[in-house]
């Protein structure tokens, strides 16, 4: 994409001697540049994420009525900002919250308190969050000895008879179910001589392999999520969590690939491309290309500020206030711009940035 733009830019300054490449309008740089911030930045796919809500044994009789649906949709969780914030991450304060208006008991949702795996779960943790770190390791802890303990009642039931096996990691594509074992030492019939099989043998075909069963991937088990009132059984003696590691690595790792991306667009000349287009009129490229440029901006810093972003971002924000302009566009220009002043001020008088 960066070798596209600067083709035609070079083209058009009459630095390029030859044949000119074909036209590109606007539709057409607008999904080179979309392409692009694509690939420095994909789109986090969440995984589906479902609670299992369940009142403590020992506080039926305090509960009036029943939930409408036991096992819900993370997604089906109203969130306090949802309004203001469509990726607003669903807390437990949120969970609770719809508990207590499904029992129609909304007034009194302070006396719930919510417990994950023996653990009692701040109200301001990310469900999403304790169910990557809390339960989902438990559970396949969980599946594991569940498996080995199928496997050893079916060999203690086969006699020790089961010729080969699978790994432990099969039990996940099996959705927990162990393959059944690939071959069986069987006696043969009572009616049958061995000398009678021997000859069958020699005149049949061999027999087709047994068909093998289709691995299918299944679903995580629901998060068991424990409503009960406070203090209604005694003092609490679960340990109670109030932080959790709300995904820091994922975060890191967005990080280094936009940091690598950033490397390639300078490498490739993009970075120049991205300056000039953010002078263009057009509103809908000048946003692309400010979207990727935040992306360079924590490791290309200095570049961007000898090939004059500052100067360039300035002169558009000036324009994009005079017009009364998106003030999504005008808070990122200002933005960026911050991010860019420390390097502006290090680069010497004269160049592009002057």
């Amino acid at each position: 994409a960066c070798r596209v733009l600067r083709r035609r830019r070079e083209h058009r300054a009459g630095a390029l001697i030859g044949e000119a490449p074909p036209p590109l309008g606007v539709d057409a740089v607008d999904r080179l540049l979309k392409d692009m911030a694509a690939a420095a930045s994909p789109p986090v796919v969440k995984a589906r994420v479902t609670l299992q809500l369940r009142r403590a044994p020992t506080q039926e009789e305090f509960f009036r009525g029943n939930l409408p649906r036991s096992v819900v949709d993370l997604d089906d969780v109203p969130t306090e900002q949802g309004a203001a914030d469509d990726d607003a991450e669903a807390t437990f304060r949120d969970v609770r919250s719809k508990i207590a208006a499904d029992l129609d008991m909304a007034d009194a949702a302070e006396m719930l308190e919510l417990v994950v795996c023996d653990r009692i779960v701040g109200l301001d943790l990310s469900v999403r969050a304790v169910h990557d770190q809390l339960w989902a390791p438990r559970a396949a802890e969980a599946r594991s000895r569940s498996r080995r303990r199928r496997l050893g009642a079916l060999a203690a039931a086969l006699g020790g008879a089961v010729v080969g096996g699978d790994d432990d990691d099969d039990d996940e594509d099996m959705g927990g179910y162990p393959d059944a074992p690939d071959e069986l030492v069987l006696p043969p019939p009572a009616d049958e001589s061995p000398r009678d099989s021997d000859d069958d043998e020699r005149d049949a075909p061999p027999p087709p392999p047994p068909p093998r069963r289709k691995r299918v991937k299944r679903d995580a088990p629901p998060m068991v999520v424990t409503y009960r009132l406070t203090g209604v059984d005694g003092e609490a003696t679960e340990e109670r969590v109030e932080t959790v590691d709300g995904g820091s690595g994922d975060a890191g790792r967005r990080d280094a690939e936009r940091a690598a991306a950033a490397a390639v667009l300078g490498d490739a000349g993009g970075l120049e491309e991205l300056v000039a287009l953010i002078g263009r009129d057009d509103d809908r490229l000048g946003a692309r290309a400010l979207a990727l440029l935040q992306y360079c901006a924590s490791s290309k810093a200095d570049d961007l500020a000898r090939l004059g972003a500052p100067g360039r971002l300035l002169a558009r924000l000036v324009r994009e206030l005079g017009s009364n302009g998106s003030a999504e566009l005008v808070e990122a220009l200002l933005g960026l711009l911050e991010q860019l002043a420390p390097s502006a001020g290090g680069v010497s008088p004269g160049g592009d940035a002057n």
